[in-house]
C-alpha cells in the first residue's frame, strides 16, 4: 500500500490514471488479494482512466471477499451509472443509501441515472435531497432542481428553489433567467 501511495504522489504532476496504480498495487494485492481499500482505490482508478471493465473486475473481485459491503455498492453504482446498466446502477446506489444514509454523490448519480431512465419524480427528489446535504451547492444544482419541479407541473416549488438558489449563491445568470422564466408564469396562473 505504501508503495501505490508512494507512486501516486511522485506522480502528482502526471495523471497516473489505472496502468499507474496497477503496476504499484500488484505485488500489495499478490499479499492480500481482499484488500478492500486497495481493491476500491484500483476500481476508481480504473473508472476514472475510462477502463470499465478492469474497474468492474476489481469491484467483482471485492465483492467476493466482502459480499455485505454497502462501499462496494457505490462504486459499483458509480460505474454503471455511465449508461453501461442502468438498474444496476439504480440498485447499487439505493442498496448503499440505505445502509448508509444520505451520500451527495450517490444521490446526485442516482438523479442523473433516473432522469435517464424517465423517472423524473425520483430524480427531482434525489436532487432534492443531494442539495439539502450539500455544504455549498452550485447554481446548476439549483438549476437543475428547478427546471425539474418546472417540469412535473410543481411551480411554486420550482419558484421557491429558483429563489433560494440565487440567495444562496448570488446573482448568477443562468438561475436569474430561470426565475424571471418562473416567476412570469406565477403571475399569468
Amino acid at each position: 500500500m505504501l508503495r501505490l501511495l508512494l507512486l501516486l504522489i511522485a506522480s502528482a504532476g502526471a495523471h497516473p490514471g489505472g496502468h499507474a496504480v496497477e503496476r504499484a498495487s500488484a505485488a500489495d494485492l499478490a499479499e492480500a488479494p481482499c484488500d478492500l481499500d486497495l481493491r476500491l482505490q484500483r476500481a476508481r482508478a480504473w473508472r476514472k482512466d475510462g477502463a470499465l471493465d478492469h474497474a468492474l473486475t476489481e469491484l467483482t473481485e471485492a465483492r467476493r471477499c466482502h459480499p455485505r459491503e454497502s462501499a462496494i455498492d457505490l462504486e459499483l453504482g458509480l460505474l454503471l451509472a455511465s449508461g453501461r446498466d442502468p438498474s444496476a446502477a439504480l440498485d447499487g446506489l439505493t442498496r448503499y443509501l440505505e445502509a448508509q444514509g444520505p451520500h451527495v454523490g450517490a444521490l446526485l448519480a442516482r438523479s442523473r441515472v433516473r432522469q435517464t431512465v424517465g423517472d423524473l419524480p425520483g430524480a427531482v427528489d434525489d436532487l432534492s435531497a443531494a442539495v439539502q446535504h450539500m455544504p455549498d451547492p452550485r447554481p446548476e444544482h439549483y438549476l437543475r432542481l428547478a427546471r425539474g419541479l418546472a417540469a412535473l407541473q410543481r411551480h411554486d416549488e420550482a419558484l421557491a428553489v429558483a429563489r433560494r438558489g440565487v440567495a444562496d449563491v448570488g446573482r448568477v445568470g443562468s438561475l436569474l433567467r430561470i426565475l424571471a422564466v418562473l416567476e412570469s408564469t406565477s403571475e399569468r396562473s
